[in-house]
């Protein structure tokens, strides 16, 4: 068995979390002991304490900001770590744990040092000295490492342009996404894990479940938990429970087709029910109308939205922005730049309303530019038309309710929040940075604009809001891509490999 421990330093959930989220989730546990190590306090450490087999270590002084006292004692803490538990592999991930984690498992003398590049560290919005320092630490640890993984090709040709690790160590893997309705993964959350019960009726779940969502079983957070009945109690009496506890009876029906869950938040509108498949297992799913519902929107409106976190690299400023230039049209509401207006006049009105005063937008995610986005949403009126959630474990699932999905970065590595939409069967229009242009297929799956391009930006969500049959296609083309090439499975199986290779090529070189 192969002594795994995988390290990142925040375990606030974003793309790289989920990466190793997804990974660690996915490799066999008879032939891994696996322990991660990260910062505490984020959903991260929850979901992985959820999983069989993987242990959690926390360390406080892991921060991604440069603080010479907490990097030393987060090197230090992580020596020890390594030294006592004679680890066969040290994977890291993140720009901060990339550096102390190899450095450590050099000194620990770890026999396998892997790191993967969730997008390099250096950009061109550094200051000089910072570029430099950056610079030298990567080529220094890329020396000390067995494989430098490159989730995108475009960070794998900066690696061996920049020198940031010696050619030959250098390794592409793809990341990839669980399928849609992907039982036991916590963020697939309109199609939970399934359990055959055959001693509970009907009427005993529906009464159970009617509970649940009426709040006398008792209110939870809507973003962190979800009721269930309880897999130990055949009366149908509630507990509550993570997803990945979620089971529902074998029954042809529950009767729930559409409730509110009560919770911090408000009132979160899910449509559900359950439904037998072929193996005679039932499952308890929603649908796409899940997110409309609890903004509040009918069939008739168009969501845009971007899920991310909201601090750089990502641009949850420059969205804003671009709603409001949708928004800020000709008189009769429409948009006015380009040919997009143009395309929109061609759009037949529904109720009485201009294409424009259709429009909705949403940003799904949490962070410290939260208080930046809520000042512009306020001062430029756009309070009924842009929504912010906060964090969402089911962001995923919520793809499903978007008409077109928007990422504007300013750098990338493989951002997995694409692959969902695209998954999703949603087009997706995003800043051509990283390994996006090596996920959305211009014309085809979507459209990229230039990093900053406002015109660009609006110019493409435009053409996209204005034709159905486009958005169709383009989702559709995304579905097919994502399934083809942004497997877990695949992702899990290439990493497995390599750790095995590394092992091999070690044993060799001591022999």
């Amino acid at each position: 068995m192969i002594k795994l421990l995988q390290l990142i330093t925040l375990s606030e959930l974003g793309g790289a979390q989920m990466v190793l989220y997804h990974l660690v989730s996915g490799l066999e546990r008879g032939k891994y002991d696996i322990t991660v190590a990260c910062a505490p306090g984020g959903d991260l450490v929850a979901r992985l304490r959820a999983l069989d087999g993987v242990r959690v270590v926390e360390i406080p002084a892991l921060k991604r900001e440069i603080a010479p006292v907490s990097d030393l004692t987060a090197f230090l803490t992580l020596y020890r770590l390594m030294r006592r538990e004679r680890f066969g592999i040290v994977h890291c991930h993140s720009s901060k744990a990339g550096i102390l984690g190899r450095l450590a498992a050099r000194a620990a003398g770890v026999p396998g040092i892997i790191f993967t590049v969730h997008g390099w560290g250096i950009n061109d919005y550094q200051s000089r000295g910072k570029r430099l320092l950056f610079t030298a630490a990567e080529r220094l640890a890329g020396r000390l490492s067995s494989r430098v993984v490159c989730v995108s090709r475009a960070d794998l040709e900066k690696g061996r342009r920049e020198k940031l690790a010696p050619p030959e160590k250098l390794a592409l893997i793809y990341n990839g996404v669980p399928a849609p309705g992907a039982g036991g993964k916590p963020e697939s959350a309109d199609l939970l894990a399934p359990r055959k019960d055959s001693d509970v009726d009907s009427g005993t779940c529906r009464t159970g479940m009617d509970g649940c969502f009426d709040g006398t079983a008792g209110e939870v957070d809507r973003h962190t938990q979800h009721l269930a009945i309880s897999s130990g109690m055949a009366d149908g009496s509630v507990t509550n429970g993570p997803a990945r506890a979620f089971r529902v009876p074998a029954v042809e029906k529950a009767g729930i087709e559409h409730c509110c869950l009560p919770g911090k938040g408000g009132q979160q509108a899910v449509d559900t029910m359950v439904r037998r498949d072929v193996t005679g297992t039932c499952r308890f799913g929603g649908n796409n109308t899940c997110l409309r519902r609890e903004l509040g929107l009918h069939d008739g409106h168009l969501l845009v939205g971007m899920v991310c976190r909201l601090r750089a690299p990502k641009e949850p400023l420059f969205f804003l922005a671009a709603v409001r230039a949708l928004l800020n049209g000709a008189p009769d509401g429409r948009p006015s730049i380009g040919a997009g207006r143009a395309a929109a006049a061609a759009v037949p009105l529904e109720g009485g309303e201009p294409w424009a005063c259709r429009l909705r937008f949403v940003l799904i995610g949490d962070g410290p530019l939260r208080p930046a986005c809520e000042e512009y949403i306020k001062k430029h009126g756009l309070e009924g038309r842009v929504f912010l959630t906060g964090t969402r474990a089911d962001a995923a699932a919520l793809m499903a309710g978007l008409d077109v999905f928007v990422l504007f970065s300013r750098w990338e590595g493989l951002p997995l929040t694409v692959i969902e939409a695209m998954q999703a069967g949603r087009p997706v229009v995003a800043s051509a940075v990283g390994g996006v242009p090596e996920l959305v297929q211009p014309g085809v799956t979507g459209y990229l604009v230039p990093s900053g391009d406002l015109p660009a930006a609006v110019e493409r969500l435009s053409a996209l809001l204005a034709d159905g049959a486009l958005r169709r296609n383009m989702g559709e083309a995304g579905r097919r891509l994502a399934a083809e090439r942004f497997s877990v499975a695949r992702m899990v199986g290439e990493y497995d490999a390599l750790y095995r290779a590394v092992l091999e090529k070690r044993n060799e070189l001591a022999q």
